[in-house]
């Protein structure tokens, strides 16, 4: 019996887990048996929860029942209704050793677990994902604050877009899904960028976008979205124009 408690809070653990986005998160980013202890965590606070409010209902039919035996009394009926109750919370299904008061644990287990999941579906802790890594805390701090990033690959390839929302509720920690803005490449030798795509003039010529970074053009501009892999992420920045454009390249000597 003590295996199959295991597994029904594994089971809950992860029905728990991969429905709700920040568990997700946290389990994309465990490891080995750190996964399974983060699970069982999870599938043991529900059963936890579950057994204190069993405790609850029984206590409360409990005195239903002595207060019916009571009355039963004052008319000298022979039944009692108390150990009637408890025989019926110890009778085990059809002999396999799981008795009702188990499964009234794991039913009410469920309907707390689901309870949660409704709750908590939509609902995404950001710090968790910052913490995963420097690139993810760029990402989000760019995604929070609304601004522009610019992604360097390792061919040269480089990205200036808009971080786009919607990954997040998908939990892939191996991508980063932007809406580009502009791309180009850094020369090989000077690695000085030379942009040669304007996006967002296509995007104003459609009328889906403004020139602002705001949240409200992801459902606008997603058929746009790209997806660069985090492995071949070579660096990652801010990006403002304003900035950008005051910079010049210059070459800088040393006299000895």
């Amino acid at each position: 019996m003590a295996l199959f408690y295991v597994l029904v809070m594994l089971t809950l653990g992860y029905y728990q887990a991969s429905n709700i986005i920040d568990e997700s998160i946290k389990l994309k980013l465990s490891t080995g048996y750190v996964t399974y202890a983060h699970l069982a965590l999870i599938g043991f606070k529900l059963i936890l929860e579950s057994g204190f409010l069993c405790t609850l209902i029984c206590v409360v039919f409990y005195i239903i029942a002595w207060l019916l035996d009571c009355f039963l009394w004052l008319f000298n009926v022979n039944e009692w209704a108390v150990p009637y109750l408890f025989k019926i919370l110890q009778y085990k299904l059809y002999d396999s050793g799981i008795r009702i008061y188990q499964l009234l644990i794991l039913f009410i287990a469920v309907l707390i677990c689901r309870g949660k999941i409704k709750d908590n579906q939509n609902s995404i802790d950001y710090s968790i994902i910052r913490q995963h890594d420097s690139i993810f805390d760029i990402t989000m701090d760019a995604f929070l604050r609304q601004k522009l990033v610019k992604i360097s690959l390792k061919s040269r390839k480089v990205y200036v877009g808009i971080v786009y929302s919607e990954q997040f509720k998908q939990v892939d920690l191996g991508s980063i899904a932007i809406i580009p803005i502009l791309s180009g490449a850094r020369n090989k030798d000077s690695l000085i960028i030379h942009f040669d795509c304007n996006y967002s003039s296509v995007y104003k010529k459609i009328g889906l976008y403004d020139g602002k970074v705001d949240k409200k053009y992801d459902d606008k501009l997603a058929e746009f979205r790209i997806m660069l892999r985090v492995a071949e992420i070579e660096s990652i920045s801010m990006f403002d124009f304003e900035y950008f454009n005051d910079f010049e390249h210059v070459n800088i000597s040393i006299e000895e």
